[in-house]
Formats: C-alpha cells, sequence, structure tokens
C-alpha cells in the first residue's frame, strides 16, 4: 500500500530490488524514483513508466502482468544475481533514470505550449 515519504526510508534501506506487479498503471512514477535510486526493476508490461527506465536484460524485466509465472521466473532469476551484478544493474537504472529530467521536461512543456497556442 501507500507509504508515506517519511516513511520511505525505512523500507527503502532494507531492499535491493524494485517490484512493481500492477494490473494497470499507465505511468507508475516510482519506476522513475527506484531507477534514480539506483534500484534494479521489475514491472508488469503494463507499467508505462517501464517503457524508458526498464531495459530488458539490462537493468531489469518486464513480465505479462497477469502471468504469475513469469514474475515467478523473474522473481528466482534476481535471487540468484550476483550482488556485483545487481549493483551493475542498479546503475544501469541511474543511467536511465536521466533519460527524462528537469530540461527535458522544460523542453516538453514547451513545446506543448508552442503547439496550443
Amino acid at each position: 500500500g501507500f507509504v508515506q515519504p517519511n516513511k520511505m526510508e525505512q523500507f527503502i534501506a532494507n531492499t535491493g530490488v524494485f517490484v512493481l506487479p500492477s494490473h494497470s498503471e499507465p505511468w507508475g512514477v516510482v519506476v522513475h524514483e527506484f531507477a534514480s535510486a539506483g534500484f534494479p526493476i521489475i514491472c508488469s508490461d503494463k507499467v508505462g513508466a517501464s517503457e524508458i527506465f526498464v531495459s530488458e536484460n539490462s537493468n531489469g524485466y518486464i513480465f505479462e502482468s497477469t502471468n504469475i509465472d513469469d514474475l515467478v521466473k523473474y522473481l528466482k532469476k534476481i535471487v540468484r544475481t550476483s550482488d556485483a551484478d545487481l549493483f551493475e544493474m542498479g546503475k544501469k537504472s541511474f543511467l536511465n533514470s536521466k533519460k527524462i529530467n528537469l530540461e527535458s521536461w522544460c523542453k516538453t512543456i514547451l513545446e506543448m505550449e508552442q503547439k496550443f497556442s
């Protein structure tokens, strides 16, 4: 469930991989947040942000949202991954997180403003 921002640190400190098994998530800003924090990511194909922030077999995995066996397969794969490889996946997540930043977002807003003016 939802966790207040001031309580997140205690959860994050005890984890090493971010999993978002949503059946419907048009965007999922939390994927960007955890990519920025350098976490390997597993999320369903119904998470819109996965298209930008998850590179399959590089920094995480994308599974079919209703396919529990698919999710379990990737969870097992993560468990078998060495700490060094998980760390590398986290570094790739961090790099992916830079795809959307203040400069790119401002550019997008200005382009939209020009389009609708």
